[in-house]
């Protein structure tokens, strides 16, 4: 078996130039040298602010399109669909809804928009409503484009709807492109069951009060409006 190499012997082996045994006298000889591990995690960094750099660093080396603000993966939203596969997701919301307001009961529903401060309680439950599934009818906006368009909603985001258009009668099994509709500046219609499905509640929503995300929107107050401008 061969002798393991000397300490020298490593030095000039990495160096390699002419004079390693002389470096090697004066700079590493009798002296302790702390090695590191590859293998070992690189420690966190030593501060907030270059935590934040760190973590915007790895925010740009993912591909677009896969990152979020916060660098966590997002979901992608398919760019078609079948109106018939929205309306499940739609069935579903309106089970969510009844049991959210409580109006099961045409009278009880009755009962509730005779009353201000129950029509109050019911508005600020709505703004904080989870609306994937619901059916919108835009009524008004400041893009004259968006206007009667209705359909049902895929997808809230911070500023947006994902909301998959009504087909034509007989069309519900063809794909169809997914508008995204801003809030900003727009009232939606919405229709609300009460009790089976010949009673409904129709309200309009300002979208300038929907904004933000259904987490951050149950913790915002907002303070009653005679008329809500648009922008």
């Amino acid at each position: 078996m061969d002798p393991a190499p000397t300490a020298g012997q490593v030095f000039r082996a990495v160096v390699h130039t002419d004079d390693a045994g002389a470096q090697y006298e004066a700079r590493v000889k009798g002296r302790k040298l702390q090695l590191s591990n590859v293998e070992r995690a690189a420690p966190l960094p030593a501060t907030p602010m270059l935590q934040a750099k760190v973590a915007r660093a790895k925010r740009r080396a993912q591909p677009t399109g896969q990152r979020t603000k916060k660098g966590a993966p997002r979901l992608d939203m398919p760019k078609t669909m079948a109106y018939e596969d929205a309306q499940r997701v739609h069935v579903l919301w309106v089970e969510y809804v009844r049991d959210l307001l409580g109006l099961d009961d045409v009278q009880e529903a009755e009962r509730i928009l005779a009353s201000p401060a129950q029509v109050q309680q019911l508005q600020n439950t709505l703004l904080k409503a989870d609306w994937t599934g619901a059916r919108f009818a835009i009524v008004q906006s400041t893009n004259p484009a968006l206007v009667h368009l209705n359909g049902v909603v895929l997808l809230e985001t911070h500023e947006m709807f994902w909301i998959l258009p009504a087909p034509k009668k007989g069309r519900e099994s063809v794909q169809t492109k997914l508008c995204m509709v801003p809030k900003r500046n727009t009232v939606f219609r919405v229709v609300l069951p009460i009790g089976n499905e010949t009673a409904s509640l129709s309200l309009d929503l300002y979208g300038n009060q929907m904004r933000y995300t259904m987490p951050a929107r149950s913790t915002r107050k907002h303070k009653a409006r005679k008329t809500i401008e648009l922008g």
